[in-house]
């Protein structure tokens, strides 16, 4: 059997306790990958925490979207690797895409504008003095971002610090029909080299433009890039501390003005080699471990309201220290707990009812037949 029989396989292995939200989700991703959506998330959470470190998160947003491009090109990518043919279906991937992204970000569009009236609300009631509601909920950004024209006004970025990450993320899922023909065409690897060549140019030498898809595209592409050799049974084989490696230059250059620029480029790189190490052959991994798969199930809603729920608790502890200066500022931290916990809510309310079974389990049959074809 290949190299690629055994990471992918992934069956749905159920476990008393573990629900039939994990045992759904299992039938689409590995375990392990799974895992790792968790970690784009703690990482963006804890760089906000500890933003002296982690760039704000650098790390875990770069990780985010090379673990997307893997998992949005996977299908294909199996479709073709079995039948030599992978027709997108444009409308089906539009109707996937909205539904998987957008009532958890609009929930949290609303979530973020009320966190904002929470403060100002309490003082004025305090002090007796009128409150402008609309203006404190920023109803302008707030339909800025849900219409996802931030690039026109730019201000409406500050909202929720996370949004133009789904903003590039909307981008990458309209060019990526594109991009795949034009991969079927001339090969994977040459639009590899393209697109890091366009990231070093858009590093260094910045356009006006805010959230420039080709600043970042070979992020995404790097996992697209990977399933890809996966799925023709030619995974990416990289030494264990390339992963390592590569972060710690990533973390590193933070600090060093002149190789700052490459900050992305490195955290990518670190991204791939962790998925190229861990997802698709070890299946005793820690990436496995329950508590990890479990919350990373919910990572993208834990990713969307992290930051208001952060700052609600970061200036709540502001204000309550002015009444009573006893109080810690680590209280803040409860934050974090919180977060966890709001992030869960929005999964079960606003991410769980759109999954598609009968569309996962297509899925599953394609990668079936070519794990099949694979042992022969």
């Amino acid at each position: 059997m290949g190299h690629a029989s055994q990471g992918d396989r992934f069956p749905p292995r159920r476990r008393r306790g573990t629900g039939c939200v994990l045992s759904r989700m299992e039938t689409v991703l590995p375990r392990c990958l799974i895992a790792v959506r968790e970690l784009y998330s703690a990482l963006g959470l804890e760089g906000h925490v500890f933003f002296f470190l982690f760039g704000y998160g650098y790390l875990g947003v770069s990780l985010f979207f090379v673990v997307s491009g893997f998992c949005i090109h996977r299908p294909q990518a199996y479709k073709h690797a079995t039948t030599s043919s992978d027709r997108l279906d444009l409308w089906k991937f539009a109707r996937r895409r909205f539904f998987r992204l957008y009532p958890a970000y609009f929930a949290s569009l609303v979530f973020t504008s009320l966190t904002l009236c929470i403060f100002p609300a309490v003082l004025s009631l305090a002090r007796h003095q009128p409150l402008n509601l609309l203006e404190r909920a920023d109803l302008p950004s707030l339909l800025t971002n849900a219409a996802f024209v931030q690039q026109l006004r730019p201000h409406a970025l500050e909202f929720n610090g996370v949004y133009w990450t789904l903003l590039l993320e909307v981008q990458f899922y309209v060019c990526y029909p594109m991009l795949l023909r034009v991969c079927r065409r001339i090969g994977f690897t040459a639009p590899l080299f393209i697109l890091l060549l366009a990231e070093c140019i858009f590093s260094f030498w910045p356009t006006g433009i805010p959230v420039f898809i080709l600043a970042h595209y070979f992020e995404w592409f790097l996992g697209m890039y990977l399933v890809e050799r996966l799925a023709n049974n030619n995974p990416v084989k990289l030494p264990p501390l390339a992963a390592p490696i590569f972060f710690l230059f990533a973390v590193w250059s933070v600090f060093h003005p002149f190789v700052a620029s490459m900050e992305w480029i490195f955290a990518a790189c670190g991204s791939a080699a962790l998925i190229a190490n861990c997802v698709p052959e070890k299946r005793d991994s820690v990436l496995e471990s329950r508590w990890l798969v479990t919350v990373g199930l919910f990572s993208y809603s834990l990713y969307l309201v992290h930051i208001p729920v952060l700052d609600l608790f970061w200036n709540g502890t502001k204000i309550a220290q002015k009444f009573v200066p006893r109080i810690p500022m680590q209280i803040a931290l409860l934050g974090v707990l919180f977060a966890f916990a709001v992030g869960y809510f929005f999964f079960i309310a606003f991410e769980r009812p759109y999954f598609f079974e009968r569309e996962k389990q297509v899925d599953l049959a394609i990668i079936s037949v070519a794990l099949e074809s694979d042992s022969q």
